[in-house]
């Protein structure tokens, strides 16, 4: 819905829009709608195992909800963490495949 209330927005999951494709790489910076877009990527990301780069920055609780989803799919993903700033923003998670 728009901010007034009154559109309606079409929205489609990752798994839709790449169901023919094999990514190698998925980058994500929504302003923390990255966990939901996340949880529509899970066939994509366990089928295809994408390196990932998450920003986590936007809602603190990103830090570890992100990475412990990404873990919970068993898929043997090495996490690193950098903070492309001398704050906490531009925080990215990176998710490399095995």
């Amino acid at each position: 819905m728009s901010r007034n209330g009154t559109s309606l927005i079409h929205i489609v999951t990752l798994d839709d829009t790449l169901k023919n494709f094999n990514p190698t790489m998925i980058k994500m910076d929504i302003e923390g709608e990255e966990y939901n877009a996340l949880q529509g990527a899970k066939k994509t990301i366990t089928q295809s195992k994408p390196d990932l780069a998450i920003c986590v920055y936007h809602r603190i609780s990103d830090y570890w909800m992100i990475p412990l989803l990404i873990h919970s799919w068993n898929l043997g993903y090495k996490f690193y963490l950098r903070a492309h700033s001398s704050a906490t923003m531009e925080t990215v998670l990176y998710a490399v495949a095995p």
